[in-house]
This record gives structure tokens, sequence and C-alpha cells, in this order.
């Protein structure tokens, strides 16, 4: 195999004197291998969050950059998106979402929500504003995925709605609720704006929690028109800040996982993609050998810095932010950041490729994990017992959406990595099955 540096816009074989590097950031998450983030575009980190509205939040590609809301820039959930290296300050909120009644905010706005992260919310851990777990934090269930209409390139994380189920008497249930937006709902402009597509521009989209979501809405529903209305937020004790970093480096709210520069990232499609890295040309931190490392984040740019001091996973630059326990199995601790060479690996896994199916009725989102081979997902088919082959969509990093009507059958996948090479999973989930369930198939 060919090696190749990180320093120039296009590969090319690797040079001694390549001077950009690898950050570091967050802990190791997957069972295979190092998780590391791709800069790119949005992702989020560890559990996939599922959504009647198509929002993800993944482990691959998003580990949560502290950039995001001071800059403006962002990067997925449990999308974490972390930039590693760069002198931010993220200010925590907390947050604490309840059932409201005639609160005094501004005019109400009409908009439509969905809800994804399961029964438990616990699929919304995380997110594209770097709050890492939600719990923790003090937001609780009670937070949103706002549109990329209401994200504002992540200035709007933390701020609160309340928001109101209307117009729709067979599904809306009297009261409104109150929610922080902690994450980013990706467009999927593959569907139509009224059709899957709720989170594309320049539709005002709440994809909320599901426990926050049956407060004003039921379950079945899937998706509701909602009114809303900025509030402010209500915390108890003051701002948080938590300080990580070294004598050089203070970075503030650090989340945890590596992710991937815009131009490794690939809008999502490297999601799930092995590299072998190994740091070069700097022996003061240096050590040696070289790392396995799995993309399951996203590394967002940050524009207000230069490529080479801070804005490291700006494009064109090739960008590895990873989890600091791999990190320093290559380079010391303070080195903070440091050059490497990286290739394209097979990926070994063990098991069958994992099909983790969420959604409804209406609205089949499968996030597939556990692939060997290249690793990376670039086009995936479904087949009920009762239906042929049809073609799925891919939502989000590995999230792929099907909106046919397929309870009660028992479901195939057809799954193709960016190889081209295709593994076929018969009936790996039975017709009796339930949302939110993990099934096993083929492997590579």
């Amino acid at each position: 195999m060919v090696w190749w540096s990180v320093t120039t816009p296009q590969l090319v074989p690797v040079v001694r004197d390549s001077t950009l590097a690898i950050g570091f950031g967050g802990l190791v998450a997957g069972d295979a291998a190092p998780a590391i983030a791709v800069s790119g575009s949005m992702a989020r980190d560890a559990a996939l969050a599922t959504s009647a509205g198509g929002l993800i939040t993944e482990d691959v590609f998003l580990s949560n950059n502290v950039s995001s809301l001071v800059n403006g820039k962002y990067r997925f959930d449990n999308s974490h998106w972390k930039m590693a290296f760069t002198g931010f300050f993220l200010v925590g909120f907390l947050a604490m979402v309840s059932s409201v009644h005639g609160y005094s905010g501004g005019g109400w706005t009409n908009a439509h929500a969905t809800f994804y992260g399961g029964g438990d919310a616990s699929g919304t851990m995380g997110g594209a504003c770097g709050y890492g777990n939600l719990y923790s934090q003090g937001y609780g269930t009670n937070t949103a995925a706002l549109s990329t209409a209401l994200f504002n390139n992540g200035l709007s994380c933390g701020s609160c709605y309340e928001i109101k189920c209307v117009s729709d008497p067979r599904w809306c249930l009297p009261g409104s609720i109150m929610v922080t937006a902690t994450n980013f709902c990706p467009p999927n402009n593959a569907l139509p704006n009224n059709n899957g597509g709720w989170c594309n521009p320049p539709q005002h989209h709440f994809d909320l929690s599901q426990p926050v979501f049956q407060h004003i809405a039921q379950y079945k529903a899937g998706i509701v028109p909602v009114a809303y209305r900025r509030v402010p937020c209500s915390r108890k004790g003051g701002i948080r800040f938590t300080i990580n970093g070294h004598s050089y480096f203070n970075l503030v709210l650090i989340t945890n996982v590596g992710a991937l520069s815009t131009a490794l990232f690939n809008n999502g499609l490297s999601c799930g993609s092995c590299y072998e890295i190994k740091c070069v040309s700097d022996p003061r931190w240096c050590l040696p050998g070289s790392i396995m490392v799995t993309a399951t984040n996203f590394c967002p740019p940050n524009n207000a810095l230069p490529n080479n001091n801070g804005g490291w996973c700006n494009p064109p630059q090739h960008h590895f932010d990873l989890s600091q326990p791999v990190f320093q199995h290559i380079a010391q601790y303070k080195a903070g950041i440091v050059p490497v060479a990286y290739r394209r690996v097979p990926c070994s896994r063990k098991g069958g490729i994992r099909f983790t199916i969420n959604g409804h009725s209406y609205f089949n989102l499968v996030l597939i994990t556990n692939v060997g081979g290249a690793g990376d997902v670039h086009a995936v088919s479904i087949k009920g017992s009762r239906t042929g082959w049809q073609a799925m969509s891919r939502n989000w990093g590995q999230n792929w959406q099907s909106n046919s009507y397929l309870n009660g059958q028992a479901l195939s996948f057809k799954v193709t990595t960016s190889d081209g090479r295709t593994v076929v999973s018969n009936n790996v989930a039975p017709g009796g099955r339930s949302f939110g369930q993990t099934y096993s198939g083929a492997q590579f």
C-alpha cells in the first residue's frame, strides 16, 4: 500500500517534512478499532439517534467541536464535533425542559416536529452542539435538534423554545413544552421537503427527543404541525466551564471521539472506513509504530482561523482528530498536533454487519455498523418478505432510510461498499421485530 501525507490538498506520497497534523480529543468509541472522525460536514457521536424526521447522531463523525458555538461552525451527534488544538472556549449551559403553561414569550411561528432517540432518549446524547452527555450536563430529555434554517451554523445551540402542537386534532395533545437546542437535524436533499426532507432548507423543523414529543402529540403521528417561539432559558446554578488541555493549550468543554476533516469526511460517506496512521518527521514528539482507526465522526472547519494555526480541519486540509488514548500511541500528549502519514486499509470486524432499525410504520431508519472490508457503505437496498428489492436513500452518515410500509415482513438487506463489493443478508430482521433493535447479518 502507499502512504499519504496530510499536508497538501490532494493525496500525495508521504513527504518527510510534512507539517500538517493530527489532533486528539475525546474517548475511544466502537468495538473494532479506535474511533476517529473526519473533517467534512456535520456528524454526531456515539449511539446513533433515529428520527421520524431523519435526524441522526452518530459516533461517526462526530466529536463535538468547541468551535461550534463560539465561531459558528459545527460538528454533529452524539454528534460531538470537536476540533483539537484551537484556543476556543465553549460555554456549557445547564438545560432544563419542562411543560410550560402561559409563558410570556414572543410571537408564534409555524413549523413541524418529529422525534428521535428512542423512548428513553438515549439516542439524543451528544449532538452537534458539543454538550456530550445531556443528563450530566443538566439538559435531560427536553431537547431538540434544529433544521438548517434554525441551527444557524451552531449559533443557536443553547437557545430555548416553547413549542405546541397545532391544527391537527387527531394527533395533537393540549399544552406546550420548553426545549433546549442541543443538536442539528441535517437536510436530506434526496427527499422532498414535505415527505422525508423535513429538515431541508428553508424548513423550520424541530426533531425532538421522543419523550418530550409525546407531551404534545401522540407517538403514532410521526410528524405534526407545531407553533414555536423563542423564550428565555431558565437554568439552575451558574454557567459551567469544563476545561481541558495542557500548559499551552486550554480547551473548554471537550467531548469524546475523533473525527475527519471535510476533505476526508466526504459528507458522511467515509463513515466506517479504516486508516493506518503513523507520526512522522517530528522526532521530538513522535513515537514508533502505527495505529488503526475507524472514521466515526466529523471535524468541522473553523474558517475564522488560518489552516496552519487552529483551522486544522478547514478544506482542503487532510486532518484526523483522534481520540486522546489512541493519539498517545503515536505521539506524546504535550505535542497537541503532529504531522502524520496515513493510508486506507481493509477493516477487520468480528461478527456480521449490524442493522439497527428505528423509525415507525412508514419510516424505517437503519443504522449500518460493523462493516468489514472497505468499511464505508455507499449503497443499500431493502427487501420485505412480500416485496422486491428497493433502494434506500442515505439520511446521514451510515443511516439509511426507506419510506415503505414493511410492518410484519422479514427484512433482507443488500449492502455495497465503496470498492463495489456487495453482500446480501437475507431475512435478518423477523416480521415480529420492534423498533430500536439490532440484528446481525452476513459479512464481507
